[in-house]
């Protein structure tokens, strides 16, 4: 799926909130990179889990506040 693909997908968008990790063919400093892009995000929750992954919760209607 393209960079922004996996937030774009029915499923994320019906229950506001995905999940993501890094592939073997990504650099480490590329992930985090993206990491601390996303935590910039004011409506957007990043949790990290124990395997690595991360789980993206949004709710699109704090930014509207």
């Amino acid at each position: 799926m393209p960079p922004a693909g996996f937030l774009a997908a029915q499923a994320a968008q019906s229950e506001k909130a995905t999940m993501s990790a890094r592939q073997d063919d990504e650099r480490e400093d590329d992930w985090e990179r993206l990491i601390e892009e996303l935590e910039t995000i004011e409506e957007l929750t990043i949790i990290p889990l124990e395997d690595g992954q991360i789980r993206l919760r949004w709710n699109p209607e704090e930014s509207l506040t």
